[in-house]
């Protein structure tokens, strides 16, 4: 399991509102030019940005040049084929790929149905299988990039540019910028850099006849996940494995495609390794993500691909994950105590407190002065939040108002400039809301008030 703390088995990936980002693309309060000079600011006043933006910068200058060096192998390549019958081949590809994974995926949710909790070895007990699969491969996001890479595919012009060394300039990466997310004037802060790398790859694999998966330790566009410690997935007939009631997810096509998931080796993407997995193309984001190694093929790569928590344990060097669960509890013992327990909560709360997470989250000062203006309550004063510091957003439904429950989600980020009298500033994170936003850098957010259902708060590292 790649995110260790209990609580959050059943937390999904997280979605952006727009209420909780406040992200205003169209009009933003922040140029270029201030988006630029608030990266010299942070680099001289702040370690734990100065880390940030030099990782920022590595990673996507070690992506523009895999992607560059894969271009010119592609170009010499194509010398000796009709670049139009690759193109066909290769929707061809891409199009059985898809079914793979819609296969996959139809078996992900069934088992969903079937099991909440992991009681047993997967092999003992197929309906337990989905538990003791990593977060990485539960939310994979392949079906939005074989439909990105089809796409691309689709258009003639787009796919001869790339034969001629040439990245079509709405999928340009540019490195030597700051990264905006969420950003559609090129393809780096969006899903647009991830469709180009499928496209890439894909391209190289079908050339040289070979899943090209011996560079995976070091490349900064791709990583591959294991399945679970098991191989029944692969050797089990699927109508054996998962009864009748699982059909009516999967379409005649996808029946017709295969009855049984050993066909899944033959995928592209699959991995064998000892244990099988699956090869992603990302642009830095996977969710669970770098929360602990063993679900990561190689873990020694540099560019491992992490989620928002993920990455500020990297930055902060912490000394275990801790999620926007853990932030938001933390949070909760310095502004609220445990005082407003209920009996379905006081187990959770008392375990929380005895675990390497509070421990960890003791190292950072939760600040903590209060302020408010009409209709709008925050637990701290926007004056008292510097560049550097963490602002964790957890989540909640209706039905806890007090929200002093688990919550349904988050998202954890570093402060990355003033905050605005409108109440906006930039971030830098790690993120992932596809088509529109995917990647490492900084975007535009706005505060959000405990009267709108979120938990936001601000936390300093006791060493800052």
């Amino acid at each position: 399991m790649s995110v260790p703390t209990a609580h959050l088995l059943k937390t999904e990936e997280h979605k952006i509102t727009a209420e909780e980002s406040g992200r205003a693309i169209t009009t933003p309060d922040f140029n270029d030019t201030e988006v630029a000079a608030l990266k010299m600011a942070g680099v001289l006043y702040s370690e734990p940005l100065k880390k940030s933006y030099d990782f920022h910068d590595r990673f996507h200058k070690a992506s523009a040049i895999t992607i560059n060096t894969r271009l010119k192998q592609i170009k010499e390549l194509m010398t000796h084929h009709d670049p139009e019958i690759i193109r066909l081949n290769l929707l061809t590809v891409a199009r059985r790929e898809l079914l793979q994974f819609k296969l996959l995926n139809a078996v992900i949710n069934y088992c969903k149905t079937r099991s909440k909790t992991y009681t047993g070895h997967p092999d003992e007990n197929p309906d337990t299988w989905v538990d003791a699969l990593s977060w990485p491969i539960r939310t994979h996001k392949m079906i939005e990039v074989l439909e990105g890479t089809l796409e691309f595919l689709g258009q003639k012009s787009l796919f001869n540019e790339l034969c001629n060394n040439d990245i079509p300039k709405e999928f340009s990466i540019d490195f030597e910028n700051v990264t905006i997310v969420g950003d559609k004037r090129h393809g780096k802060g969006n899903s647009k850099a991830t469709f180009l790398k499928a496209v890439v790859f894909l391209t190289v694999k079908l050339l040289t006849k070979n899943k090209c998966h011996e560079d995976l330790a070091t490349d900064p566009t791709r990583h591959a996940w294991y399945f679970p410690r098991t191989s029944g997935i692969f050797n089990r007939p699927f109508q054996e494995q998962y009864p009748a009631a699982v059909l009516p997810e999967l379409n005649a096509e996808l029946i017709a495609f295969g009855e049984t998931l050993p066909a899944f080796r033959e995928s592209i993407y699959y991995v064998d390794r000892g244990l099988g997995g699956i090869e992603t193309p990302h642009s830095f984001y996977a969710f669970g993500g770098g929360h602990t190694l063993s679900d990561s093929m190689f873990s020694e790569n540099p560019y491992l691909p992490k989620d928002c928590s993920a990455f500020m344990q990297d930055i902060y060097e912490m000394t275990a994950p801790c999620s926007t669960f853990d932030f938001n509890r933390r949070l909760r013992e310095v502004t609220r105590g445990f005082s407003e327990r209920t009996s379905t909560r006081e187990t959770i709360i008392t375990e929380w407190g005895n675990t390497t997470q509070a421990k960890t989250l003791k190292e950072f000062n939760v600040i903590t002065t209060a302020w408010s203006e009409p209709d709008r309550e925050y637990i701290t004063n926007p004056s008292d939040i510097r560049f550097g510091d963490i602002l964790n957003i957890r989540n909640f439904n209706s039905d806890d108002p007090d929200m002093s429950g688990m919550g349904t989600g988050g998202h954890v980020f570093i402060v990355a400039s003033e905050i605005k009298p409108s109440g906006s500033f930039l971030r830098l994170h790690s993120t992932r809301n596809m088509p529109d936003v995917e990647g490492l850098g900084v975007d535009q957010c706005q505060l959000v008030s405990r009267k709108t259902g979120v938990s936001q708060g601000c936390f300093r590292h006791k060493k800052r």
